[in-house]
């Protein structure tokens, strides 16, 4: 079994508090869509498309954002992913009409891609046998919510 050093046990902290809070986030948001339907008079396609914005602004990046963060490391894109994902999500939360939430809703998708934990913790065992095969696999979940298949990631 391989040992953590002291940064890389905070890092991996870090990494699965970011990606515990985005996904009550991203899949807590079902829950609302009672309300963001009464309150937006929306049809119930309407409402899918809405509550979808953030999965497509996620499936949309998540290959660029895994190149990202074999490029420059996790732990700025952590940051600055964990960071912009809450405040897109504050902006979805105060936007007056449902256009403004589903530009929230995909810049809180596109945020927290590079949150994703595949990302970050294989980075942390060096070497890493392939800088394409982390966004490739990291993508594979997206895709299967997108096309309603199941994935075996």
């Amino acid at each position: 079994m391989t040992r953590l050093a002291p940064a890389q046990r905070r890092l991996l902290v870090l990494a699965a508090s970011s990606q515990a809070a985005i996904s009550v986030a991203s899949w807590g948001l079902g829950a609302l869509g009672p309300e963001l339907r009464s309150e937006f008079g929306l049809s119930a396609a309407a409402l899918g498309a809405l509550l979808a914005a953030g999965f497509i602004g996620n499936a949309v990046i998540l290959i660029p954002a895994g190149s990202l963060v074999d490029r420059i490391g996790p732990r700025r894109p952590l940051i600055v992913g964990g960071l912009l994902s809450g405040a897109a999500l504050i902006a979805a939360g105060c936007a007056p009409d449902p256009v403004l939430v589903g530009v929230g809703l995909f810049v809180f998708g596109v945020a927290s891609a590079p949150v994703a934990p595949l990302y970050l913790i294989v980075r942390m065992f060096e070497p890493w046998p392939s800088s394409r095969l982390t966004p490739v696999t990291s993508t594979l979940p997206a895709a299967s919510i997108a096309t309603d298949r199941p994935s075996s990631v």
